[in-house]
């Protein structure tokens, strides 16, 4: 296990939902963390915590020698980039395919040791056996998930060429207080103001934002590979509208639910084989109830 007290570490992202999280735990772990970001408003300054300002798909990008990179900075599926559904795919390709390519030019006059790429469940597709291990075949059925299946590819080659060690992270559906997005903050918004959720008949694996950092560090530290990020446990989307509605029903709101259909390029049923990742010493330890809890209480 590598050790990053004194470490030099870069978090590309490092101000966003999960970036945020993940540089409080490398500040405790004593390393000295630059992020880079595109926000206008900028964490505080910190002992041992060194902002970059930049854009990861500038041609000009120029990053410091590290001697750990963990690339967080992406665009989400569900992010609402343009009003052009082709302009937007072109965005997510930009971002997290060249965008990922552009930070590995940026390296290569000073490699760092290793390198961590937070990738997707979605370039797994919709697999026949759930839960869903790393060795499952490939096969990304919508542009997210190829956006990131072609990041993955790039990041192979140029560690294999340069001899750096290299850690893929697939993370299923990551949830928190933060998120501006997502299936939990859509369901709540949903029963917030139109007192109805829409379900389909889709599963998904949840994790919280607290544990997905603490997983990510645990990774950073230990032999390179891919490895699920989940909880472990698949979700019907009826299972979670439930437990939403039991939450806002104790805090005086009536909420009903409406089937509607899977959308088009959407995985059905997803859920991680977290066997690995539990093999290194990490356990998710935020269950769905508190953290759905939680995000009702703070939103």
């Amino acid at each position: 296990m590598v050790e990053l007290h004194n470490k030099s570490v870069l978090v590309t992202g490092g101000s966003g939902f999960i970036g945020e999280e993940v540089v409080k735990l490398l500040l405790q772990e004593g390393a000295k963390v630059y992020i880079t970001t595109i926000d206008k408003i900028l964490p505080p300054l910190q002992q041992n915590l060194h902002i970059i300002e930049c854009d990861i798909t500038d041609p000009n990008l120029k990053l410091p020698k590290v001697d750990l990179v963990i690339h967080l900075a992406g665009i989400m599926m569900f992010s609402k980039i343009t009003k052009d559904a082709e302009d937007s795919i072109k965005m997510l390709y930009k971002v997290n395919t060249f965008g990922t390519q552009n930070v590995l030019n940026a390296l290569l006059e000073h490699p760092p040791l290793s390198f961590l790429l937070m990738s997707s469940a979605s370039v797994y597709g919709n697999q026949e056996i759930i839960p869903v291990n790393e060795d499952a075949e490939l096969h990304p059925i919508n542009d997210y998930g190829k956006s990131k299946l072609q990041a993955e590819e790039f990041c192979l080659s140029f560690c294999n060429e340069h001899n750096i060690t290299l850690h893929v992270v697939r993370p299923f559906n990551v949830y928190g207080v933060k998120q501006t997005g997502g299936i939990i903050a859509s369901m709540l918004s949903n029963a917030r103001t139109k007192g109805v959720i829409g379900v389909t008949s889709a599963s998904r694996d949840l994790i919280h934002v607290k544990d997905t950092a603490k997983a990510i560090v645990a990774i950073s530290k230990n032999k390179g590979g891919a490895y699920n990020l989940g909880s472990g446990e698949e979700v019907f989307m009826k299972d979670l509208a439930e437990i939403i509605i039991n939450e806002m029903s104790q805090r005086g709101k009536s909420v009903s639910v409406a089937s509607i259909e899977n959308t088009i390029g959407s995985i059905i049923r997803s859920a991680a084989d977290i066997t690995k990742l539990k093999s290194i010493g990490w356990h998710p330890q935020i269950d769905l109830l508190e953290g759905i809890a939680e995000l009702i209480n703070k939103n």
